[in-house]
């Protein structure tokens, strides 16, 4: 099945939604589950409360103490600025950083969340492409990115139009750059770097 967009680790600030909308085939993917909570779902755009690893399971996650009461889903039209960052850092609950798996230590308190392979998760929801793969895990982009190169070797999973995948200080830069190397000469994508919001991204297109 075809999907138009998978969004893993999307959280609550700049979702797919905001692009595409609820009238299509879309699946959001985050761990926390006051996140979940939030995000804006329809028949055709689903909610999966998992983190996508190496293994199917459970896995430690690092998640801030702070009060999670009262979190609103905010669209991408307000963060565009740093001034709309600002008012809405002052007004709203974002919470950056999140969902560090494993055994990042940077943050306060641990809970268990539940864990799946990409594999079991396109297995799950019978997606055999998408239009735009999203990827925002707090540094294991790799770990997915891993697991996608295996899917499309093994022509089990296509990607049409685009990648995009988080790039920053909690990533490890010089395998990311190693991946998109390879996702770019083995299966004919260009990429660029994209300022987006307080983060940036690999951007990686289809060639046609």
């Amino acid at each position: 099945m075809h999907y138009t967009f998978i969004d893993i680790g999307c959280g609550h600030t700049n979702v797919s939604v905001d692009q595409y909308g609820l009238g299509v085939n879309g699946l959001l993917v985050e761990p926390i589950k006051e996140f979940c909570d939030v995000l804006p779902h329809s028949n055709t755009v689903l909610i999966e409360c998992s983190a996508i690893t190496e293994r199917d399971g459970d896995i430690d996650m690092n998640v801030s103490k702070r009060d999670m009461t009262g979190i609103q889903y905010i669209p991408i039209s307000a963060l565009t600025t740093p001034t709309h960052v600002e008012r809405m850092l002052k007004n709203h609950k974002i919470f950056g950083a999140e969902s560090i798996a494993l055994e990042r230590d940077i943050l306060d308190d641990k809970r268990i969340v539940s864990s799946m392979t990409l594999q079991t998760l396109l297995d799950k929801y019978k997606i055999t492409s998408v239009e735009q793969l999203k990827i925002d895990v707090e540094g294991y982009e790799n770990i997915v990115l891993q697991q996608l190169i295996e899917l499309l070797r093994s022509n089990k999973f296509n990607v049409t139009e685009r990648i995009i995948f988080e790039y920053n200080d909690l990533s490890n830069k010089p395998e990311l750059d190693d991946l998109t190397k390879i996702i770019s000469n083995e299966f004919g994508f260009n990429y660029s770097f994209k300022k987006v919001g307080l983060n940036e991204d690999i951007i990686m297109c289809k060639l046609k």
